[in-house]
């Protein structure tokens, strides 16, 4: 097995690493998933990043399991690295007053708030253009600003049970079914750091500072895009299929020692297909052809290649099957992705080895600039750590003035 590559081994060092958002002060006032993944990515890139915290802290700091270091949930370090944090009392009026202050202070500001709680933070467009900020705002919510559903709350499963997403996932005779993985919740981090980032771009060129507006909602469907203009075209929503793609034949089958995926879409891998798996009659059958004529008569099909594939290994069937050109892996848990020779020589998985108890493996991002991958230079801050740290390096207080508010409660 390859050793992990380890964090200096990915990283530049930071001076002079060229960052593109080097210089960029981002206010993450959110919480639980989508803002964090955003707020994480814009710091891989080079973002100054401050997570604002209530003094309970963001409620993923408890959740998703066991404790891995400083009583930091794997969720909260997988979607917080790269930021400080200062922890203020949202309750009190000189807390919701350093809150204003550090979002007038930034270049961008990420949040999940409703709406009522933004304005009193001072966390809303309106606010910070009357602070004479030109800071860009990003909002995030279950629904978008406008539609019957606006304001409502909702999380990452029930956005999948109310896009169409569950429905379709899951065995056909079986019940609805969520993804694994926080799909949405990453999905609207990834969508929140691209819009952000061309909404600064656009104040750069002299377009204002425009809000952005993301809505977990419109996400579920964009993933469901195809689906969506499948169901107008046929008049009906489509079945679920379990494993199996609806545009073509790509399945799960099970082999003699695991599962294994393959796909097949024309011709020429389809009977390239059926030759390695010793079923050249099959391939050569006129009625089975083309893409559409195999999946209409899919039960046949999939009865025959899963008698051919559950007597051999799943590394025979892939050794036949790439050989000759047809797209097919193995079905992996967590712990052979880890293992994977192509995770560790890649990096896709490092070694985060800056948390006080112990070292954790991160998921590094699909990102590179310029062949390398960017990873912040902070690790997930615990509540509180850089309270002091920012007062005085985005508000200018000294260490007399925290040291008050500290006693006062204010501060964390």
């Amino acid at each position: 097995m390859c050793s992990p590559y380890t964090l200096t081994e990915m990283t530049p060092p930071p001076a002079g690493s060229g960052a593109p958002l080097g210089g960029l002060r981002v206010l993450d006032a959110s919480t639980f998933l989508a803002g964090p993944v955003c707020c994480s990515l814009l710091a891989d890139w080079g973002a100054e990043v401050v997570k604002v915290e209530p003094r309970v802290g963001d409620p993923t700091r408890e959740m998703g399991g066991g404790r891995v270091s400083d009583g930091l949930s794997a969720l909260f370090i997988a979607a917080n690295r790269g930021k400080q944090s200062i922890a203020v009392d949202y309750t009190s009026e000189p807390g919701r007053a350093i809150v204003a202050r550090l979002a007038a202070a930034s270049d961008l500001v990420v949040h999940n708030q409703r709406d009522d709680v933004a304005t009193a933070l001072g966390l809303s467009r309106r606010a910070l253009s009357e602070a004479g900020s030109t800071a860009v705002t990003c909002t995030i919510s279950a629904f978008g600003p406008e539609g019957a559903y606006a304001g409502r709350p909702a999380l990452d499963s029930m956005i999948q049970a109310m896009t169409g997403m569950s429905a379709l996932t899951g065995d056909p005779d079986g019940v609805p079914m969520r993804a694994g993985s926080q799909v949405i919740d990453v999905g609207a981090g990834l969508a929140a750091a691209g819009a952000s980032v061309a909404a600064l771009l656009g104040r750069e060129r002299g377009l204002g500072s425009r809000p952005v507006s993301i809505s977990l909602f419109d996400l579920g469907l964009l993933y469901n895009a195809g689906f969506v203009t499948l169901r107008s075209a046929q008049g009906a929503s489509p079945p679920r299929l379990g494993n199996r793609s609806h545009p073509l034949l790509a399945d799960q089958f099970a082999a003699a020692d695991g599962f294994v995926v393959l796909a097949v879409w024309d011709r020429r891998r389809w009977t390239l297909l059926c030759e390695a798996l010793g079923l050249p009659d099959l391939g050569a059958d006129p009625a089975l052809a083309g893409n559409d004529q195999r999946l209409a008569d899919y039960p046949p099909v999939r009865s025959a290649l899963q008698g051919a594939l559950s007597t051999r290994t799943c590394a025979d069937v892939c050794a036949r099957l790439q050989t000759v050109g047809v797209l097919c892996c193995v079905t992996a848990d967590l712990d052979a992705v880890a293992a994977d020779p192509h995770t560790r020589s890649s990096g896709a998985i490092y070694e985060e080895r800056r948390l006080a108890g112990q070292s954790v493996e991160m998921a590094a991002g699909p990102f590179r600039l310029d062949g390398r991958r960017l990873i912040a230079d902070r690790p997930p801050p615990r509540l509180g750590e850089h309270s002091a740290e920012v007062m005085s390096a985005w508000l200018g207080a000294s260490d007399a003035e925290c040291a008050q508010l500290t006693a006062a409660g204010v501060l964390q």
